[in-house]
C-alpha cells in the first residue's frame, strides 16, 4: 500500500503502522506460544523497520505503534485487562 502512495509522499510525511509487542523477538518473555499471531506481528514489525529504512533518506517517518492488548476471546486466558499493564509501547522507526 506504501508503494502505491508514495507519489504522494513528500517529505517531512509521516506512516503510521500499528502492531503488536507480541511480535517482538528481543522482549519473548514466555508469552503464551500464539504462533501464528506472533508471527504474523513479527512480520508486520520488521515491515516498518524496513520501511523505515528505505524512506528514511526521503526524509518521511516511519512510526510503529503498540497500543497493547485489546480484550477479545484470545487474550481472555492471559489474566491480564486491556489497560491494566502499561502494555503501550510507541516505537519511532524513523525520524
Amino acid at each position: 500500500v506504501t508503494w502505491k502512495l508514495l507519489p504522494f509522499l513528500t517529505a517531512g510525511s509521516k506512516v503510521a503502522i500499528v502492531s503488536a509487542a507480541f511480535g517482538s523477538i528481543a522482549s519473548n518473555t514466555g508469552a503464551p506460544a500464539l504462533y501464528g499471531y506472533r508471527m504474523s506481528k513479527a512480520a508486520v514489525n520488521m515491515l516498518g523497520m524496513q520501511l523505515a529504512q528505505d524512506l528514511k533518506a526521503s526524509g518521511i517517518a516511519v512510526g510503529l505503534y503498540h497500543p497493547g492488548l485489546v480484550e477479545t476471546d484470545m487474550t481472555a486466558g492471559l489474566g491480564v485487562k486491556a489497560g491494566e499493564n502499561g502494555n503501550v509501547d510507541a516505537q519511532v522507526a524513523a525520524v
